[in-house]
């Protein structure tokens, strides 16, 4: 075959060089890139702040509203303290009781903690009792929280969120005035302010609801 001849094809079956891509071709591809390694980077950063957070399904109730509801019985529960004791709730029929529910990352629950605690020791001398239930927080978290607010009543953490679905809590904070017959009476969704607190636990303790 002289010079001039074109090369024969290549046998079948032997390996082809891979195209070269055009710079259109190229860009394309590295911003593909680029947005997939963007996309993950974002789905770590998520999954992080809602490990620290723990708390992606309740809601941050930051304003006080005042729920009347129709008298129903308290669901029992059996909450492990942060003491090493264990408190139930059947227990304590006879007594009028406060449940707050709460979470160290809540804002507004941090706004209001010291106003329970001071609440909470002038009516002490009464057969009024507050009870705590962190949810979704960590331990260390939850006990930091008290450590720093200096709370005195019994708090303990709802592990396995039972207690949170027999009550609907829908957010943090939340409160329930449970009467001596042991129904819930009131619901108090958000901080709530001393003045406030005191009339309610007033009428309360006088029977008001029953």
């Amino acid at each position: 075959m002289s010079a001039a001849d074109p090369s024969p094809p290549p046998a079948a079956g032997s390996a082809q060089p891979p195209a070269a891509l055009t710079p259109r071709a190229s860009l394309a591809f590295w911003l593909t890139v680029g947005g997939v390694v963007l996309l993950l980077a974002l789905l770590g950063y998520a999954m992080i702040r809602a490990s620290d957070r723990e708390a992606t399904n309740f809601a941050v109730q930051s304003a006080l509203r005042n729920v009347p509801i129709t008298a129903r019985p308290a669901p029992d529960f059996t909450l492990p303290l942060f003491d090493g004791t264990s408190l139930r709730l059947a227990n304590l029929r006879g007594r009028p009781v406060l449940v707050d529910f709460w979470a160290s990352w809540c804002v507004p629950c941090r706004e209001e903690a010291a106003t329970l605690e001071q609440v909470w020791q002038s009516y002490r001398a009464t057969d009024l009792l507050f009870v705590g239930v962190s949810v979704q927080d960590r331990e260390a978290a939850a006990r930091a929280f008290l450590d720093e607010f200096a709370i005195t009543y019994p708090n303990g953490r709802d592990t396995d969120g039972k207690i949170s679905i027999d009550y609907g809590l829908m957010g943090v904070p939340e409160k329930f005035l449970i009467n001596r017959q042991g129904q819930i009476v009131r619901k108090l969704v958000g901080p709530v302010p001393a003045a406030v607190l005191a009339d309610l636990l007033d009428a309360l303790i006088r029977g008001d609801y029953e």
